[in-house]
């Protein structure tokens, strides 16, 4: 459970409240106000109130933090998370334009007769499938309906872009 500390003045987590030190007495009383206005604007703070309740997020490694670095952790986790959000969008937008030449795939092989089931042995999967490249993309493979067959997820997942013998 992290710990914030203002200074020799006071310290606070969501869990404990603000916890002022004897060496308030030293300071102003404007001093004292800031700092414990500054303390309970921060009791709120996501990442603060779960590393405090339950150990979880972020924080929740640290013991005892000066204010000035819990900041400076606080703006690392926003840059992380920003980072992770534009991640998650762009790999939706990547899918999106991924899943729609698929589509367009799919529905030439349907119109050509290609039967929807995996065409691994054996299996008599109906729903699900993938379009898979016989020979991949990497290697020198096309979209051309001759180099295309419907696939599982699971036979595909077993499938590996081998180098060919």
């Amino acid at each position: 459970m992290p710990l914030i500390h203002i200074g020799k003045v006071l310290s606070f987590a969501p869990n404990v409240g603000v916890l002022v030190h004897e060496e308030a007495l030293d300071v102003s009383a404007e001093e004292l106000f800031q700092a414990i206005h500054t303390a309970y604007s921060h009791m709120n703070n996501q990442h603060l109130f779960e590393a405090c309740h339950g150990g979880m997020g972020p924080l929740a490694k640290y013991r005892d933090l000066q204010y000035e670095d819990y900041l400076r952790l606080l703006e690392e986790i926003k840059a992380a998370e920003a980072g992770a959000k534009a991640k998650k969008s762009h790999t939706r937008i990547r899918r999106a334009e991924f899943n729609s030449k698929r589509s367009h795939l799919v529905l030439a092989m349907l119109d050509a007769g290609i039967p929807y089931v995996c065409t691994a042995p054996g299996c008599e999967v109906l729903d699900h499938l993938t379009v898979d490249h016989i020979k991949p993309l990497s290697r020198g493979g096309t979209d051309e309906l001759s180099n295309l067959r419907f696939l599982c997820r699971q036979h595909n997942g077993l499938k590996r872009d081998l180098p060919e013998p």
